[in-house]
């Protein structure tokens, strides 16, 4: 086993999809007992700020957009609720995804509209559903990912509110 100092990367594999970095100052003990390091998927959001293509404003607005899309429970994925199955209802919970619902299809109204707008299908697919700006970009723009970072950097101007012009 590695002593607890060394670091272990991950697999070979796991650097074939989205960049990973390593999470600083917090340490996890796994179940032999061997203290690690964890690594975590950099979000495309923290990726474009460090780079100096959107501003903190525009990041936030994107994690607000994510945020309320998990929220609302939008991805398509989801196991009734068991406690819909026993008789009860979660009134409070309800009333939270309700809202988030809407704030997702107001912020997606406000880029155009799902199904006409590319900016607001770009920021559904990669923030919402968490798809790769790659695999939107070949879906949706032929494979322009230059294009498809573009929209995106658009996309987000406009939830955070900034001048376009």
């Amino acid at each position: 086993m590695p002593a607890a100092t060394a670091i272990v990367k991950p697999a070979r594999q796991r650097w074939q999809h989205d960049a990973i970095e390593r999470v600083d100052g917090r340490e996890l003990i796994d179940d032999d007992g061997q203290v690690s390091a964890p690594w975590r998927v950099i979000h495309i959001l923290d990726a474009m700020q460090r780079r100096g293509a959107i501003s903190e404003e525009m990041e936030a607005a994107g994690q607000a957009f994510s945020r309320q899309f998990r929220l609302a429970h939008l991805d398509g994925l989801r196991a009734s609720s068991m406690t819909r199955a026993l008789g009860h209802s979660n009134d409070k919970s309800f009333r939270k995804s309700d809202g988030a619902k809407k704030a997702v299809m107001a912020a997606i109204g406000q880029l155009g509209g799902l199904g006409r707008s590319p900016p607001a299908s770009c920021v559904w697919h990669v923030l919402g559903l968490e798809w790769s700006l790659r695999r939107w970009s070949a879906e949706f723009r032929n494979g322009a990912t230059g294009e498809a970072s573009g929209i995106l950097i658009a996309a987000l101007a406009v939830l955070a509110g900034e001048d376009c012009s």
